[in-house]
């Protein structure tokens, strides 16, 4: 198989929307996928420098103004075969505390074990490495994502995916493979937009690539603080502030701890 891993830009590329219909058919809930229109919007922004947002290191990152607590690089990696699209992930860079948020990792389930995963998973840290040397930065410090908890997830939604997409506790393997660990805090996904509804049944991920995270396992709240919040005022900015006020009243201020999945 001839597989050809690129980053997207365009919002009118061919690509964008049959990678819409492939997260449409993996995931079960809608409620967890983002529509085709948002995505095009999101990659038809155009961001100021980069170099304007040079933050602190994410290990010490404490405060930032609200300009630069709400910015982020969104950023779609496709994975092709010919005019296929086997793969692909969707994430975004957020200057301010140099971290990265994968919003979705997908791969085709009749590809599944064919490496593709991996590809995009390399891909993937290297746009984020790329955008963080632009940030002045020597590289992105780690990454965010969200993950069903399969204690807690709906059993229709679970053997759904199971058909669709990978089950849930093969995925956490794969994450903690990955060096994944559950952020220590009750999550909530806040309506990804208009028609959306909250979700209650994922877990907060983290992989620490900061060495000094990593060896303290522990995350400073600002820094999860300002990464989600970067995320959730592109979702949903009407409802954002106060889901962000209602985030921090649930961090407060102590480091949180980084747990093995």
């Amino acid at each position: 198989m001839n597989l050809a891993v690129r980053r997207v830009h365009d919002p009118d590329d061919a690509a964008v929307r049959k990678l819409s219909s492939l997260l449409h058919a993996a995931f079960a809930d809608p409620d967890t996928v983002l529509e085709l229109a948002r995505i095009e919007a999101f990659l038809a922004e155009r961001d100021a420098p980069a170099e304007r947002d040079a933050p602190a290191p994410a290990a010490t990152q404490q405060s930032a103004g609200d300009a630069r607590i709400s910015r982020r690089r969104f950023c779609v990696v496709v994975a092709e075969a010919g005019e296929r699209v086997l793969g692909g992930s969707i994430f975004s860079y957020v200057p301010a505390t140099n971290c990265g948020f994968s919003e979705y990792l997908v791969v085709r389930k009749d590809h599944h074990g064919q490496g593709i995963g991996r590809q995009l998973v390399d891909a993937r840290r290297a746009v984020l490495d790329e955008l963080a040397r632009e940030s002045q930065q020597p590289a992105c410090g780690g990454l965010f994502i969200e993950a069903d908890n399969p204690d807690r997830t709906p059993p229709e939604l679970q053997a759904r995916e199971r058909e669709t997409a990978m089950d849930a506790l093969v995925r956490l393997q794969l994450f903690a493979h990955l060096g994944f660990r559950r952020v220590g805090i009750d999550y909530v996904q806040p309506p990804l937009g208009d028609g959306k509804q909250p979700v209650t049944y994922l877990d907060l991920l983290f992989a620490p690539w900061d060495a000094r995270i990593r060896a303290d396992e522990r995350l400073p709240a600002s820094c999860a603080a300002h990464t989600l919040c970067a995320i959730w005022t592109s979702w949903s900015p009407a409802t954002a502030p106060q889901d962000c006020t209602a985030l921090r009243r649930r961090l407060g201020t102590a480091p949180l701890r980084l747990l093995p999945l």
